[in-house]
């Protein structure tokens, strides 16, 4: 493959629902006020049993974790920045935190495009902290527990 096959995330697309189990979840792009995700788990349990009699270990697969994600939501106090305050309220209502969802595309949110879906619970979204130097911008890490994440391509 051409090293122009791959991708890098800066055209990545990031959505987020609060009902995100119903059959027509409400989406909310919040790709401007985002600087990270991050995925992790989902990793295969397994079994091993030495036998009797033999040299060899049996291994059978197990089921999967969970997933964990974690993404980077921007601090604003601007109106035309309603991302961290709809997921701070929403993080402190256990309904919203129940039923929570994170979709993105890494290549955009343009058709034919793949596309992935986690639904589960928001897990953390602590308030603002940072450093005096203010070099950074204030974030605050979201992170869900998802027990999957789909693939889909954006019709």
């Amino acid at each position: 493959m051409a090293s122009s096959d791959y991708l890098t995330m800066t055209s990545a697309y990031l959505e987020y629902s609060l009902n995100c189990s119903d059959v027509t979840p409400t989406w909310v792009n919040f790709c401007a006020e985002t600087a990270s995700i991050s995925v992790t788990g989902g990793d295969r349990n397994i079994a091993e049993r030495t036998l009797f009699c033999d040299t060899s270990e049996v291994t059978v697969l197990g089921s999967k974790n969970a997933f964990n994600l974690t993404v980077d939501v921007l601090y604003s106090e601007a109106a035309g920045s309603p991302a961290w305050q709809a997921l701070w309220t929403a993080y402190q209502t256990v309904a919203d935190s129940c039923d929570f969802g994170i979709r993105w595309a890494p290549k955009g949110n343009t058709a034919g495009n793949k596309r992935y879906t986690a639904c589960g619970v928001l897990l953390d979204f602590p308030p603002p902290s940072g450093d005096a130097d203010g070099s950074e911008v204030i974030v605050s890490s979201l992170v869900m527990q998802a027990a999957t994440v789909d693939q889909d391509t954006i019709p």
